[in-house]
Order: structure tokens, then C-alpha cells, then sequence
């Protein structure tokens, strides 16, 4: 049994390796790329207006959207913002173990 498991992931490993080596190496610029990405997400979401995805899943629901932008009038995390941290007043104790000797 895992001689022939065995075989099989050796089998799978050649064939992969032949189709990346009959592929060729990919040759795009990073401009090309965001122009490739950006057409494969208008393709999926067509209605979605590119300015949206900044808003992640909530470009996809208006009512989740409204939701969060309710919240967001009074969010339930500003006092703790307001109070800030007791760590954070603190100073930083020196990293020994992460410098490196010299």
C-alpha cells in the first residue's frame, strides 16, 4: 500500500514538473499583473465598481454595508481607545535575546 501511494506522488511529481518546464517561465510586468487581477475580480463581480473593494465582502451586501457604517457612528471600541493601554505607557524592556552578538 505505501509502496504504491509511493508511486503515485512520484508519478504526480513528474508530471507536474514536465508542465512547468513545457510552460515556460512567465514573463509579465507588475503592471501587466494588476491589469490580470483587476480583470479576473470585474469578470466575478461585474456590478462591484473598482473604488469598492476596498470594503472587502461589504462591497457585495448594501444591507451589510449600512450595517457596518451604523456601528461605525458609535463604535463599541472607541472608550477603550479613549483609555488607551497601561502597556502602552510603558517603556519597551530592552530585547536581549534578539540582538545579535557583535
Amino acid at each position: 500500500m505505501a509502496l504504491s501511494r509511493i508511486k503515485f506522488l512520484r508519478h504526480h511529481l513528474a508530471v507536474s514538473l514536465a508542465a512547468v518546464c513545457i510552460g515556460g517561465p512567465a514573463h509579465a510586468s507588475p503592471e501587466q499583473d494588476r491589469a490580470a487581477f483587476i480583470a479576473l475580480y470585474h469578470d466575478k463581480f461585474p456590478a462591484a465598481a473598482l473604488e469598492d473593494y476596498v470594503n472587502g465582502a461589504l462591497m457585495l451586501s448594501a444591507d451589510a454595508r449600512a450595517q457596518f457604517d451604523s456601528i461605525m457612528e458609535f463604535p463599541p471600541f472607541q472608550g477603550d481607545i479613549d483609555r488607551g493601554s497601561p502597556s502602552a505607557a510603558q517603556p519597551a524592556r530592552p530585547a536581549h535575546r534578539h540582538q545579535t552578538p557583535g
